[in-house]
């Protein structure tokens, strides 16, 4: 593999995962190069952009060579996929950002090297073309320090192993288990930790393995809790390899050789092979090592995947879905019946910012008290929220509403010393009853609202049909 593609893969991560808010821990120093052409690596770079962005393509150009095209599972008409290429091109040799909105929008920047274009085959909202934007550029940036650093270190990364094919943590984690389990024929776990929260949990395990031990947490103080940190390789047993968090009656004592999974110097899990503190040859463990350094780095890079997509669906304020997620969520579940709240806060403008802030967290905490596990709470607006309510028809949800309605006045807001009294008022719009499809709901359930608060406090309104 040429320095080239070794640029270019190391400068993937902190371009993507910066722009939403999520710095690239992980970042490893690169041999710089000719970045004239483009090398197949790249493809991977440009298809963590389009993922993250839900872009329908993007694509790489530079001056001598093809470009480097991710595309979605349903791909854009050639006509779009042309106009992509060309303003790409044209943002190149200008060394300036270009963004054509029409039926659907294109956004493109270049150095006057490289120029890079993603497109969406329909409107998006504007912090989505910024987003976009701003990925764009932090790519040609890592690409331009890259070409400039005369005195990094010549790294060539590792092949991607023939047996390490799944895309998503949960397959990785199982492929690896399996792969370990080949070389050592011992039961084996794959631990991860979210870099969101730095907690850690069981994975994946492997066939002899004992099942119940998926999504166990791990002690932050036990020695796989440890190995998840990076750089360690050890053994243990009894209660400590996992921590007093996993040890019950049924999974009384575990002995296992514990590898650390690391990307660069950051420690991303643990591989443990049960009952290998004395069996494991050392040969075998020369070997195990190898298939875990091989495995975390694909791993990582899903890890950040995830949580870039996390980040970019999550409302900051509260923690809960954002637009974004609600609008997904409704083309997950685009079947009838199914129904949607829209929820204002009657206090609002009556507090002050930062009590406004803590009321609107306040009350979505109640919201996620309230509802289902697979109903979708969402922050839609400044004091605005929406709650997807799948396979509900319209007197169960107008039954939630109320229900809902009534555990937020009977929740006592704490602020600043003194308790507070807040209700909402809601708009309730279901399909079929006030639309034909999922996606009209919001614009339904959102007139139901305005009628709600003409009424006064505390209220809910119904969308009935789609004729009124």
């Amino acid at each position: 593999m040429s320095t080239v593609a070794s640029l270019l893969a190391g400068a993937a991560g902190g371009m993507v995962l910066g722009v939403v808010g999520f710095g690239w821990a992980r970042k490893r120093r690169r041999s710089s190069g000719d970045l004239g052409s483009l090398p197949a690596e790249t493809r991977h770079v440009v298809d963590l952009i389009r993922r993250v962005h839900d872009a329908d393509a993007v694509c790489v150009t530079a001056q001598d060579g093809d470009p480097v095209f991710s595309r979605a599972a349903l791909p854009p008409p050639p006509e779009l996929i042309e106009r992509t290429v060309m303003l790409a091109s044209l943002a190149l040799a200008e060394c300036r950002e270009h963004v054509v909105k029409e039926d659907n929008v294109i956004v493109a920047f270049g150095d006057g090297r490289l120029g890079a274009a993603a497109l969406f085959a329909t409107p998006v909202e504007a912090d989505v073309v910024r987003a976009a934007s701003a990925d764009l550029r932090r790519m040609l940036a890592e690409f331009a320090l890259a070409r400039t650093s005369g005195d990094v270190e010549s790294q060539e990364p590792r092949p991607t192993p023939e047996w390490l094919t799944p895309d998503t943590i949960e397959g990785i984690g199982g492929a690896l288990c399996e792969a370990a389990r080949r070389i050592t024929t011992h039961p084996i776990a794959v631990v991860t930790m979210d870099s969101l929260t730095h907690e850690a949990s069981v994975t994946a395990v492997s066939a002899g393995a004992d099942r119940r031990l998926i999504r166990i947490a791990i002690a932050p103080d036990s020695v796989v809790g440890r190995a998840c940190m990076g750089g360690i390789t050890s053994a243990g047993e009894g209660r400590e390899i996992f921590g007093t968090r996993s040890h019950n009656r049924r999974q009384r004592e575990a002995r296992g050789a514990v590898f650390s999974l690391s990307d660069g110097s950051q420690g991303i899990g643990a591989l443990v092979v049960f009952n290998g503190v004395e069996a494991l040859d050392p040969r075998v463990s020369v070997q195990v090592k190898k298939l875990a350094d091989d495995a975390a780095p694909i791993m990582g890079r899903t890890m950040d995947l995830y949580a870039a997509r996390h980040r970019s669906m999550t409302d900051e304020l509260t923690g809960q879905p954002n637009k974004r997620a609600l609008v997904q969520a409704m083309r997950d579940h685009a079947t009838a019946p199914c129904s949607l709240l829209r929820v204002n806060v009657d206090q609002l403008d009556d507090l002050a910012p930062p009590a406004a802030t803590a009321a609107l967290r306040h009350v979505a905490r109640v919201f996620r008290r309230s509802l289902r596990d697979y109903d979708v709470p969402a922050r839609v607006g400044d004091e605005d929220f929406a709650l997807f309510l799948p396979d509900t028809p319209f007197h169960h949800a107008f039954e939630v509403a109320d229900r809902v309605r009534i555990a937020v006045s009977e929740q006592i807001f704490d602020w600043a010393g003194g308790e507070h009294l807040l209700t909402c008022s809601f708009g309730v719009a279901s399909v079929p009853e006030a639309s034909a499809t999922p996606e009209g709901l919001l614009e339904a359930a959102s007139l139901a609202l305005v009628y709600a608060r003409r009424e006064g406090r505390n209220r809910i309104s119904a969308a009935h049909s789609r004729l009124n």
